[in-house]
């Protein structure tokens, strides 16, 4: 039997297990989802229709236990859609500056 190697991880900070109801914006148009886990660097947002690899969206998410909104852009870096056998539908974000954003809507 061969053992397959564990991919190297990439992440420059460690991942914190979250769940936070969010809204995202991609191309003008609203989309939710469940951000799950999140880094320094980025998230995970669990949902049905996730955005093309390298779309940049706007994430609003209200986490527990505050209360006010945030606002956060980021990059697709990695998609899965329904039906992958390697987990649940989503995008793998990594966070960008404001100034990066692109195919969302104004301010």
């Amino acid at each position: 039997m061969v053992k397959k190697k564990k991919p190297k991880e990439r992440r420059k900070s460690p991942r914190t297990q979250i769940l936070a109801d969010v809204t995202f914006v991609h191309e003008n148009m609203s989309h939710n989802g469940q951000m799950v886990n999140a880094s320094g660097g980025g998230a995970f947002i669990e949902t049905r229709k996730p955005p093309e690899v390298d779309s940049v969206i706007k994430i609003k998410s209200s986490f527990p236990g505050m209360d006010h909104t945030s606002t956060v852009f980021g990059r697709v870096a990695w998609r899965r859609t329904v039906g992958d056998s390697n987990g649940p539908a989503g995008v793998g974000i990594e966070f960008v500056e404001e100034g990066r954003r692109t195919n969302m809507d104004p301010a």
